[in-house]
């Protein structure tokens, strides 16, 4: 009797792991997608708005702050996983800045020195290697050395963008004033 239900037992939790385990990835993918259609059916938000509210996730370029370029440049670390789209996220969220106009050079010279001033001379020395490394590939973009297409497809898991970015129509002046901000911060 022992035998038999000790049998029946296995049974039933090999039906229930065989019962669980049948999810394929076409399943699961369906799954994941369900609650986003149900979100957006429940706000009766139309189907085409739905990729609209993900694009507003992005920060508008008159959102972007010294800080924020700063901050990404301080995320840089080179031969690290996901260094590369940490770089081209860096010098995109730069570039984006310097389109937008930013601040006045002084305010955001300000900010930089700020910044550089609460490091330590370790992490001073390691964010003016990182910069200089985003503020380069900044400059190969500009000059159309790097793709845009490539530059697009290496911010595809990343939040900033430049899809609408014309390197033959960017003006270097507030870069160059951002580039000597930081020379600055370290002579200071």
């Amino acid at each position: 009797m022992k035998k038999l239900m000790t049998l029946l037992l296995a049974l039933v939790m090999v039906f229930g792991l065989a019962a669980c385990g049948t999810m394929t990835g076409t399943d699961a993918a369906k799954e994941s997608a369900t609650p986003e259609t149900t979100d957006a059916a429940a706000t009766d938000t139309p189907a085409e708005d739905v990729p609209e509210a993900a694009e507003s996730m992005v920060p508008q370029m008159s959102d972007i702050s010294a800080k924020d370029v700063l901050d990404r440049v301080h995320d840089y670390h080179e031969e690290t996983v996901g260094s590369s789209l940490q770089l081209y996220s860096a010098a995109a969220t730069l570039l984006n800045f310097c389109k937008a106009g930013g601040p006045d050079e002084a305010s955001f010279a300000q900010d930089v020195k700020d910044y550089v001033g609460k490091l330590d001379d370790a992490g001073k020395e390691a964010f003016r290697a990182q910069y200089e490394a985003v503020s380069g590939l900044a400059e190969q973009i500009t000059k159309g050395d790097v793709t845009m297409d490539d530059v697009n497809s290496a911010l595809v898991d990343s939040d900033v963008s430049l899809e609408d970015f014309d390197p033959l129509a960017f003006e270097h002046q507030q870069l160059d004033a951002f580039n000597d901000a930081v020379k600055a911060a370290y002579e200071g």
